[in-house]
């Protein structure tokens, strides 16, 4: 699947705010992006089925080599 321009922004935003931060959960992505918690948790879905991204067993967003 290409991944449209927002979906690359979603991935661009977990990884600069894993470097800021180092754990990244959905309302950290929504704050820097400025978007809603549901947005971003749509955009979760379809980067996780894409094995983009992926939860810890802590619930944090994590970048798969795929998705770095």
């Amino acid at each position: 699947m290409e991944l449209g321009r927002l979906l690359e922004d979603y991935l661009e935003a977990i990884y600069i705010l894993e470097r800021e931060q180092r754990y990244v959960k959905s309302v950290d992505i929504a704050n820097y992006m400025n978007f809603t918690k549901a947005s971003v948790c749509y955009a979760m879905k379809i980067l996780k089925r894409e094995e983009l991204v992926f939860s810890n067993k802590d619930g944090y967003l994590v970048l798969t080599e795929s998705g770095s």
